[in-house]
């Protein structure tokens, strides 16, 4: 089984501002509709204007056999938990394991 999900992230242009994770992978129309639907992405959205700039990066996360149950419950409660269990070690972020492969990036104002 493979888990897909991506992270949109809100720039205003010089730093990040927002993100979050979002299931499977949405094209560039989805995450204009997911961000106009959410509160908080739609506010920041509008309060940057023209400097607002969005970036949703794809994700696949090959569970293997055995993992389906684990990797169906809360998927991304799991991947915060497992950055916070890095941090400050050698460790890498979730997203930049071996067995977690990037797809696409998309950029859009």
């Amino acid at each position: 089984m493979s888990l897909q999900f991506s992270y949109l992230s809100v720039y205003d242009g010089k730093r990040f501002c927002m993100g979050a994770y979002e299931s499977g992978h949405p094209d560039e129309y989805n995450a204009r509709e997911l961000i106009a639907a959410d509160e908080y992405f739609s506010k920041m959205v509008d309060s940057l204007g023209d400097r607002a700039n969005i970036m949703v990066d794809h994700y696949d996360f090959d569970t293997g056999t055995g993992k389906d149950e684990l990797a169906e419950k809360s998927h991304f409660a799991i991947i915060r938990d497992y950055d916070d269990l890095v941090l400050g070690t050698n460790c890498c972020e979730f997203i930049y394991r071996d067995d977690v492969e990037q797809g696409e990036h998309l950029v859009f104002p």
